[in-house]
């Protein structure tokens, strides 16, 4: 009896363009997969970046030191 209510309910919140707490936690879990997916690859290349920056300074600190 409560499932078959809560799924009427969630048919009437559809109908209206609402959505039920189920489908707003999976939106927002979607939407947290989708920002690791872009920021994972996104800080490994800043991090390479860094990395060259870092090792050109490091290398002109070391000539300029000689």
């Amino acid at each position: 009896m409560h499932n078959q209510m809560h799924e009427i309910i969630e048919n009437i919140l559809n109908t209206r363009g609402e959505k039920s707490i189920k489908q707003s936690r999976l939106d927002l879990v979607r939407n947290f997969e989708r920002s690791l997916s872009i920021s994972t690859p996104m800080g490994r290349l800043s991090a390479n970046i860094i990395s060259i920056i870092s090792s050109l300074v490091m290398s002109k600190v070391n000539l300029t030191n000689l």
